[in-house]
């Protein structure tokens, strides 16, 4: 009940944030705000959009760090990208507004998921082993077709946590997965390589047939961690790969009406 309780919390607060970035992106592709003007400050954005101040702190963070507005000391934040950007952009803002509760989400998989991999070591049967082998030869397929490879590599994750016999990890993992699904799906497939995917999935296949509790644990920790690298690389390929403009000449000072 603690878990779900704390993934609804995190979807209202991921949905007050968005509130703010969706509203200054639809603005600016609207064209009501442009390069140089003076965005509502934090108090204004939480009167006008009924969100705390954090939540507009958040939603600020991820547009600057799509690099769509900067914080100016004393004076504001402003609108910096053109709106040839912002379209693209917007992609990658759910990723952003995730990236504190990503890591925390990985570090939960790594307690819940290296238990997962050392009871399924114990448990696996020839039979067991087989379908984890088809279910990488799935995997390994998808990838070429470029289709539904982060759908079945979620399967296998989930296939270990039914051979663990503890139903409720498997029902806990599943929580977790749908948490986090929205923005790694979002990087998946333009960004991530699925050759390290592929193979640290076939070192776990390799750890269970080998029916070694300890060492099924730490690849499966080894694992997760390389999960972090793909995901981090991924993102900092998908922001390289954002269009940049020439920034317009600033014009300070200028607060948009229609933010007002």
């Amino acid at each position: 009940m603690a878990i779900v309780a704390a993934a609804a919390l995190v979807g209202r607060k991921r949905t007050a944030s968005h509130r703010v970035v969706r509203r200054v992106l639809d603005l600016m592709q609207k064209g009501s705000l442009a390069p140089g003007d003076r965005l509502l400050t934090e108090n204004e954005f939480a009167r006008q959009l009924r969100v705390s101040r954090s939540s507009v702190r958040e939603g600020l963070h991820a547009l600057a760090a799509l690099d769509l507005v900067e914080s100016r000391h004393g004076q504001g934040t402003f609108v910096k990208a053109l709106l040839s950007d912002v379209v693209i952009r917007r992609e990658l803002v759910p990723i952003l507004l995730m990236s504190a509760t990503l890591q925390e989400i990985q570090d939960t998989r790594r307690v819940l998921e290296g238990e997962i991999a050392a009871r399924a070591a114990a448990r696996a049967t020839t039979e067991d082993l087989a379908q984890l082998d088809e279910r990488l030869q799935q995997i390994a397929d998808a990838a070429v077709r470029r289709k539904d490879a982060y759908t079945l590599t979620w399967s296998f994750h989930n296939a270990l946590a039914e051979l663990s016999g503890n139903g409720v990890m498997a029902r806990v993992l599943e929580i977790l997965r749908n948490m986090i699904s929205e923005p790694q799906i979002t990087l998946y497939q333009p960004y991530v390589s699925t050759d390290e995917e592929i193979r640290g999935h076939r070192a776990l296949v390799e750890a269970l047939r080998q029916g070694d509790p300890d060492r099924a644990r730490r690849v499966m920790m080894e694992h997760l961690d390389a999960v972090d690298r793909i995901v981090a690389s991924a993102v900092a390929k998908a922001t390289k790969a954002t269009p940049r403009a020439g920034l317009a000449t600033a014009r300070p000072g200028r607060v948009s009406a229609a933010v007002r």
